[in-house]
């Protein structure tokens, strides 16, 4: 995994004319530019996410909240709404899908306003990491409750989901929040090549025989909260 592309390097490469994005959102909205390249993952086909927040409350809760323009996927939130999901992750019970929206706040670009820091004051990589490890054990208590009932396939293939989860919980705790399955390899063979090629051998196995190893080492990496070299991303 490449170190992060730069502000200055996306929008060199941006094939968007700035106006199109100056003319996204109305006046007062806070306008923030996200691609993963920012985070040193995305291809040469990777594509803008367009994330448009506006002072106070919804005026239209039946209003679309997801927009697709000129080829630019846009999503629209509300100040309120990002200060409910703060709240929401500071008391842990956070969905990662709202998470995965302060944290693409909190490293865009913002091309109009900027987001009020006082919304986006939360530990994120812990309340990711605790989101990841609920759905490893529930993962891994699925895998088991299969295996008990000599349905192995079954428990086989929800143990490599477990150890998908579990994995993504390791990265979390390490500071490093991975939203998506296709950036997890990447992401675990540059923070630990070790703990990669673990990983994908285990992801390897083609038999059931194999699926107490995988729970093994997917209840593991979601237990290592406390190896974690990073104090988290806390965004403010």
């Amino acid at each position: 995994m490449a170190d992060g592309m730069s502000a200055g390097e996306l929008m060199a490469n941006v094939d968007v004319p700035l106006a199109a994005l100056r003319d996204i959102g109305a006046p007062g909205d806070c306008v923030v530019i996200y691609s993963s390249k920012l985070d040193g993952f995305g291809t040469a086909r990777s594509d803008l996410d367009i994330y448009v927040v506006g002072p106070g409350a919804r005026n239209d809760p039946s209003s679309a909240r997801f927009e697709v323009r000129d080829g630019l996927d846009i999503e629209r939130w509300t100040e309120i709404e990002i200060a409910g999901i703060c709240r929401q992750a500071v008391a842990g019970n956070a969905r990662i899908d709202t998470l995965k929206v302060i944290y693409r706040l909190a490293v865009g670009i913002p091309t109009r306003g900027a987001v009020p820091p006082q919304l986006l004051d939360v530990d994120l990589c812990a309340e990711l990491g605790r989101c990841f490890a609920v759905l490893t054990a529930e993962e891994v208590n699925s895998a088991n409750g299969f295996i008990g009932q000599d349905d192995e396939d079954s428990g086989f293939l929800t143990a490599r989901r477990a150890l998908t989860f579990g994995a993504m919980a390791w990265c979390a705790w390490h500071g490093k929040p991975i939203f998506k399955e296709k950036w997890l390899l990447p992401a675990l063979r540059a923070m630990d090549p070790e703990l990669a090629r673990e990983y994908w051998e285990r992801q390897m196995v083609t038999a059931p025989i194999g699926t107490a190893s995988i729970v093994a080492l997917a209840q593991d990496l979601a237990d290592r909260k406390e190896e974690g070299h990073s104090d988290g991303l806390t965004i403010a």
